[in-house]
């Protein structure tokens, strides 16, 4: 499956490609074969119990490209070694976590995918509008209010929750 390069296969995709394969054996049989019915994919699925159906998330597509599994190979070999050299405690090490939403892109199409695979991901080319939320916890469970991050000239109090919260 392709979900890893971020392209899923949805189910427009393989219901097409069914379509032309009846296409051909009919023009090479001349026998009838009825059109695919309404619930041709979920039959399709069935006997392929490693495939799964999820919906995907939105990843943009640089965030794909731009990320080796070399890196964070290095990553997580080299950073004991860093919070040991430079005797970091616990309490000042953080996880951040971003989180993007892309505005006027659509989301949550169901895809088909191995059943290892725990996200799906689609590629969105670098163009759309996003929001970034970031979230931080510290190793002994320490948290920073989170923070969200809209592009633009102004801020619009409608974007807000009344009444903000502390932070």
């Amino acid at each position: 499956m392709s979900s890893a390069t971020g392209n899923p296969v949805r189910y427009p995709f393989i219901r097409e490609m069914a379509e032309k394969l009846r296409e051909r054996y009919i023009a090479s049989t001349s026998e009838f074969t009825p059109p695919l019915g309404p619930e041709w994919i979920h039959r399709f699925l069935q006997p392929h119990p490693h495939l799964k159906t999820k919906k995907s998330k939105a990843i943009e597509i640089a965030c794909i490209k731009e990320v080796t599994s070399e890196q964070i190979t290095n990553f997580n070999t080299e950073l004991p070694y860093i919070i040991s050299e430079h005797n970091i405690r616990s309490e000042n090490i953080f996880n951040a976590d971003e989180t993007g939403s892309s505005i006027g892109t659509a989301h949550g199409a169901y895809v088909v995918v191995d059943e290892f695979v725990s996200t799906a991901y689609e590629a969105q080319p670098g163009r759309q509008e996003w929001v970034t939320a970031i979230e931080c916890i510290s190793a002994t469970g320490e948290k920073i209010p989170p923070m969200i991050i809209f592009k633009g000239k102004n801020l619009l109090t409608t974007w807000l929750p009344q009444p903000l919260p502390p932070g």
